[in-house]
């Protein structure tokens, strides 16, 4: 089995124990950056974490710097994992592309409306090429400005009026139960 750290995979082996011997489990976990790895004994529970790096890396893509700043505040604040988040930026939807696909991201945040290459475009492009990393679009459009079936995309639109901590949080959360992965958090960060 290859595995591969944009998306989430679990192989679980299990092996019985030989008679007068415990038995013995193993878990793989792998997330978007980093490798969880249990093991467990019968009668003893070891559990080991071995993560790949620190941090998620997370894509804010938006022709507006101010827009751009504002988005990663409150993202810092609604930031739903333990581990910490590293931001990169871009300002068009095809400078976007280039990251993405030179690095892996465990969420990418975009305005719809970006120059060149528009946010649906974005979208679109990114799932045809199998990215799939949680998207919340995050723009000034209201959500029937925004004609496209964005959940059958694995997106979540958050208007820039709603935007705060708890709605950014949210809008996290829903994002990745679209795409099938659990939310680490069911509170946000204060």
């Amino acid at each position: 089995m290859r595995l591969t750290t944009h998306e989430t995979t679990t192989l679980n082996k299990y092996s019985p124990p030989p008679r007068g011997h415990s038995g013995f489990g193993l878990s793989y976990e792998v997330w978007p950056g980093s490798i969880r790895a249990e093991a467990a004994m019968q009668g003893n529970d070891v559990t080991t974490t071995a993560n790949a790096t620190r941090f998620f890396r997370v894509l804010v893509v938006d022709d507006n710097s101010i827009d751009c700043e504002i988005t990663t505040r409150y993202l810092a604040r609604a930031w739903p994992f333990e581990r910490d988040m590293k931001v990169d930026t871009a300002t068009d939807g095809t400078s976007a592309l280039e990251k993405i696909r030179q690095q892996r991201y465990a969420l990418v945040v975009l305005d719809w409306r970006l120059p060149g290459m528009s946010g649906d475009q974005l979208l679109r492009r990114l799932r045809q090429e199998g990215c799939r990393a949680p998207v919340v679009v995050v723009s000034g459009l209201t959500r029937e400005q925004i004609p496209e079936d964005l959940g059958a995309m694995g997106a979540v639109y958050l208007g820039k009026d709603e935007l705060n901590a708890l709605t950014f949080h949210r809008a996290i959360a829903e994002a990745l139960r679209q795409l099938g992965v659990a939310s680490a958090a069911t509170t946000p960060a204060g």
